[in-house]
């Protein structure tokens, strides 16, 4: 399990670039760049994990995912 974390890890921050380990500026994606690494990611996850379809762990998830864009905006 560890390995597969690792390697999920070390794959988003290849997608994404070592920039978001960096101190270099700050890089601000467009709407499409975001969507289209985010489409990568997704591809990512979905071939390494079994998809849960669980409503009540879904809401939860849901609803946390929310908290952050009411907190952190939606940019």
């Amino acid at each position: 399990m560890f390995c597969k974390r690792l390697t999920i890890a070390i794959t988003i921050s290849l997608l994404l670039g070592w920039d978001c380990v960096s101190t270099s500026p700050v890089h601000a994606f467009s709407v499409k760049e975001e969507r289209e690494y985010g489409q990568k990611m997704l591809a990512v996850i979905r071939s390494e994990f079994d998809l849960l379809d669980q409503p009540d762990i879904n809401q939860y998830i849901n609803k946390l995912g929310q908290e952050i864009v009411n907190i952190a905006g939606s940019q």
